[in-house]
């Protein structure tokens, strides 16, 4: 029963920043299958226009490089993946709430959101637009116009969109998961289970940020300006990975900071008086409770400040890898091709 209220508060709250697209597709019961259906129809559709348009014919006569063809395809994957990667966030953010209500209360608050989002999604379209038509039309002058053209300023517009939407989603419930965190009622620093809901929140905010630069680093790997706009696009969405990892965890790691310190430094006062009194013969049990005491400081040693443990950062690392991966994998396949034709 939790479960659903925690998940109507975050839609109802959220609902004018969530896009349409999102909204149609969390009412389907698969959004998986849909999103793939999605990707499917709209690639296979392209790939008939250039098709009907002689666009294969050009690249195998060696007119032109395949390039243009497979990144407007990835683009319409992206475009198809982008309403579930925010539907997913949505979704288990409510359930991360959900969690940490379970364990800490109703007195948990989840600060509302008025904003549409509309101004992220237009800056969203216009870096995508600047780093992958204008800046090489500036390079290289104003192309023909072709239906490869006109695919490619739809699909990276809708991908902008629908990106710039997303990342303010997912920077926005960050921000209110770590002051969430800032404000939780008590805090038990040898079992910190309690906070794993908010660990999960930026792991799995990471790994949806950084399948887009996985999907999509092979866009470039010619030389030129399209290099500089594919190395712009990579470190893009390897800042926002980052942000997406630690971003919903600081609030809680500042506050497991500052209760380790203060806790340690208490434990560590009593420790001098248990001292104290062993030392002049004060008290017969000062013995067993400065060993507790020492013990209890060691175990407060221990405690990590990041709600991360170590596999949570190997996963991570991978995620990072992810996109140099696709791109570094794209270009062996381009010169393996190239050496073959």
């Amino acid at each position: 029963m939790a479960m659903q209220t925690s998940e109507t508060t975050v839609g109802e709250s959220d609902k004018a920043g969530i896009p349409l697209s999102v909204r149609i597709l969390g009412r389907s019961s698969s959004p998986i299958a849909v999103t793939l259906a999605v990707a499917v129809i709209l690639t296979i559709g392209y790939l008939f226009g250039e098709y009907a348009t002689g666009g294969f014919e050009r690249v195998w006569s060696g007119a032109e490089d395949s390039l243009g063809i497979r990144a407007t395809a990835t683009l319409f994957v992206l475009v198809a993946y982008l309403p579930l990667a925010h539907l997913l966030l949505d979704r288990w953010t409510a359930r991360h709430l959900a969690a940490l209500r379970a364990s800490f209360g109703d007195s948990i608050s989840w600060q509302r959101s008025t904003s549409a989002g509309i101004g992220a999604g237009l800056l969203g379209a216009a870096i995508f637009l600047s780093l992958f038509m204008i800046i090489p039309i500036a390079f290289a002058g104003i192309p023909q116009i072709s239906f490869q053209l006109v695919a490619a300023a739809i699909g990276g517009a809708a991908f902008g969109w629908l990106a710039g939407r997303f990342a303010a989603c997912m920077v926005r419930d960050s921000l209110r998961m770590s002051a969430l965190a800032r404000s939780l009622p008590h805090l038990d620093l040898l079992d910190l289970g309690a906070l794993s809901p908010i660990a999960q929140q930026g792991l799995k905010s990471a790994l949806l940020v950084a399948l887009i630069p996985a999907l999509s680093s092979h866009l470039s790997v010619a030389p030129g300006d399209r290099v500089i706009a594919a190395v712009a696009y990579l470190l893009i969405w390897s800042a926002l990975t980052v942000v997406a990892f630690t971003l919903p965890v600081q609030g809680i790691h500042e506050r497991i900071r500052r209760e380790k310190q203060s806790q340690i430094e208490k434990v560590r006062a009593e420790i001098r008086d248990a001292s104290e009194q062993v030392v002049e013969h004060r008290n017969d049990s000062a013995g067993d409770r400065l060993s507790a005491l020492l013990d209890l400081e060691a175990r407060l040693e221990r405690v990590r400040e990041w709600p991360y443990d170590a596999s949570s950062w190997r996963s991570f690392g991978l995620y990072l890898l992810l996109g140099l991966g696709s791109w570094i994998g794209a270009a062996a396949v381009e010169r393996l091709l190239d050496s073959m034709l």
